[in-house]
């Protein structure tokens, strides 16, 4: 079984938790993952978050050496359920890149990292994201 497959399994099990399992966020802070699934508009989506150790990372530009710092997420449309792995605390702009990921599938890495950044800075992201013809993910 690969890692891929496993997380995927697990993400499966975990259905009866929580809608979303991210410890210590408050849902009306900008910085909380609820908010920007309002934003993003991904309230169909489950999120949860993982910490992982990061022995857990293999970096391949390092020699395929553990002990890297990473964040990142695993999507599974059939479930909408979005898993953010996370060696460190998660901050704003971590959970505004992921979620772009989300709800963005098809962007370009650039792309999202483009947006987080627009968002992240914005004042009113709720108004900036108005000009994206959303439809169900």
């Amino acid at each position: 079984m690969s890692v891929g497959e496993y997380f995927r399994k697990r993400m499966e099990n975990d259905l009866s938790l929580n809608k979303n399992d991210c410890v210590g966020f408050v849902p009306i802070q900008r910085d909380s993952i609820e908010y920007w699934q309002s934003v993003l508009d991904l309230w169909a989506w489950k999120v949860m978050c993982t910490p992982i150790s990061e022995m857990q990372v293999i970096d391949d530009l390092y020699g395929d050496l553990p002990g890297h710092e990473f964040v990142g997420v695993v999507i599974d449309d059939r479930l909408k359920i979005a898993n953010i792995y996370h060696t460190r605390h998660l901050r704003k702009d971590d959970i505004i890149h992921e979620l772009l990921h989300v709800r963005f599938q098809t962007w370009t890495e650039e792309e999202v990292v483009v947006w987080t950044n627009k968002l992240n800075d914005s004042e009113d992201p709720m108004s900036l994201m108005s000009q994206f013809e959303f439809t169900p993910v």
